[in-house]
């Protein structure tokens, strides 16, 4: 059954067509009668007919301006110029609106009656169509599920079904450039929450909270969640970066969506889903032995250099940044330079480690320490150069140590701790060393001095990092202009200020917050 408004300010017309739609279309049911072009949008904005019958010349508002109102109610109905051969000039404004047909004025009832059926013919296959289309996304939503399920399982067994993933790529309209495998379990494995739960429910709900974010594939069982992730190749470069940022939009959304705490083990990213085995195996490597942190990423130590060695030197690198012995922590890179020039990814790999233990030290502000490591790595991997990154970690572990300290070593020269004290008191001013050495009453020599024996760092160097630091909360947590953050941590001249910050975190302002809000 379809509905029908018929709109047309003479009555002898509107009468006429309402009796020929009656006799002749026992399908058609008219549910409004409007003699102007205002009446016509109301009945149509309440009814929403198939199909409007319209003339042109009504009085107020004539049919064309009529229909191009309704246009924007966003309503299914289709139109009928109903219209006499002077009119014929509005006629053309119509085209724009993708008007159906035209009754031109007079007209033979055969001719009428035949443009009335042709349209409902056109109204019944766009709705046939509509319904088929439904059904076959009913049908895929359904099977979809099971193709996921045979793909991600063909992972586990280390045959991966090729020719499934190529169909449900081209089903879904994707390409797979890189991909890796993520393992997610409860943070309390105790407490069964993934064998109470709804699978179902929970699968849907994680397509649909990063169907804006990432193409994945996605396994529930009653023990953990296994994820395949497409990486877009944009990110390919600086992945690791990019999964962080999507798994911790992931928990947000399942702690707030089911109380659901998990931590994710990821495997390495490969171009291949032939490896996705290999990444599977990885991911749950990577979750052995590490229950305090969130997301924790396998670790392949490079052939010359074994993983034990890098844990251990992230491990001695932290202690140093933590107590703020930067003369140690220099010293301590410098001697291993040579073994961390050997291959060019073995930088990347001890700053992940010097990750994993800053995020398991005591009293450890996560949040705050997963937003600089994101920032850093971000930073690392723009550039291949070992020499590059290794000089950059150095930087970064003294900006660490800013996070890590919670107060000064008990055998710190005093003057030191006066000096540190001042300028984190004081580094919105404009500070220097001379000031500082009157302020707490020794020499600006001898102050320069103890600085770089206790921290290993000038002056101007120990300043900027303090200020720097504060910059990059700063940046990351308000939206204050670079002016204004700029003079909340001491610099006058914002251009001198942006070169200081690109210097320290390889970033402009503005790139550090779009890669922060990522």
């Amino acid at each position: 059954m379809h509905t029908m408004v018929i709109a047309d300010d003479e009555e002898i017309e509107l009468k006429s067509l309402s009796l020929l739609i009656k006799k002749e279309f026992t399908d058609i049911r008219i549910v409004g009668l409007a003699r102007n072009g205002a009446e016509m949008v109301s009945f149509i904005d309440q009814y929403k007919p198939d199909i409007a019958i319209v003339d042109i010349n009504m009085p107020g508002i004539n049919g064309i301006d009529a229909i191009q109102l309704v246009s924007s109610l966003n309503v299914p109905t289709r139109f009928i110029i109903n219209t006499a051969y002077s009119d014929f000039e509005y006629a053309q404004r119509a085209l724009s609106l993708k008007v159906d047909y035209y009754i031109l004025k007079p007209q033979k009832r055969t001719d009428t009656v035949a443009v009335i059926r042709k349209l409902c013919d056109d109204i019944d296959k766009v709705q046939a169509s509509r319904k088929s289309r439904i059904q076959v996304d009913e049908l895929f939503s359904n099977i979809q599920p099971v193709i996921e399920s045979e793909i991600i399982y063909s992972i586990f067994m280390g045959e991966p079904a090729v020719s499934s993933f190529s169909m449900w790529c081209e089903i879904n309209a994707v390409q797979f450039s890189g991909g890796l495998m993520v393992s997610l379990i409860p943070v309390d494995s105790a407490d069964g929450i993934l064998a109470s739960c709804d699978k179902k429910e929970l699968r849907n709900y994680l397509h649909s909270a990063l169907q804006d974010v990432c193409t994945l594939l996605a396994t529930i069982n009653d023990f953990s969640i296994s994820i395949l992730f497409f990486i877009p190749s944009k990110d390919g470069d600086h992945w690791e970066s990019w999964l962080t940022d999507v798994l911790q939009v992931l928990f947000d959304k399942l702690k707030s969506h089911s109380s659901l705490l998990l931590r994710a083990g990821v495997g390495r990213c490969y171009p291949a889903f032939e490896k996705m085995p290999d990444s599977y195996r990885e991911s749950i490597a990577a979750l052995r032995g590490i229950t305090d942190i969130p997301i924790s990423f396998y670790r392949s130590a490079s052939s010359n250099v074994d993983a034990d060695y890098l844990t251990q030197l992230a491990s001695d690198l932290v202690k140093s940044a933590q107590s703020g012995n930067f003369q140690n922590l220099d010293a301590v890179l410098m001697a291993e330079m040579p073994a961390l020039k050997s291959d060019a990814s073995i930088p990347m790999y001890l700053w992940r480690s010097c990750q994993d233990i800053a995020l398991k030290l005591p009293k450890a502000n996560t949040a705050e320490l997963q937003r600089f490591f994101a920032m850093t790595s971000r930073q690392l991997e723009s550039g291949t150069n070992p020499d590059y990154r290794i000089r950059r970690i150095g930087e970064n572990l003294k900006l660490l140590s800013g996070l890590l300290r919670t107060g000064w070593k008990s055998d710190s020269n005093p003057y030191v701790v006066k000096a540190r004290k001042f300028i984190e008191e004081n580094y919105k001013k404009d500070l220097s060393l001379e000031a500082v050495a009157d302020q707490i009453g020794i020499s600006p020599f001898y102050l320069s001095r103890l600085l770089k024996q206790e921290l290993g760092q000038t002056f101007i160097g120990y300043l900027t990092q303090v200020r720097m630091q504060e910059a990059i909360k700063l940046a990351g947590v308000t939206r204050l202009s670079i002016k204004e953050i700029a003079e909340r941590t001491g610099y006058s001249n914002p251009t001198y200020f942006c070169r200081v910050f690109k210097k320290f975190t390889g970033q402009t302002i503005g790139g550090y917050r779009e890669s922060s809000a990522e």
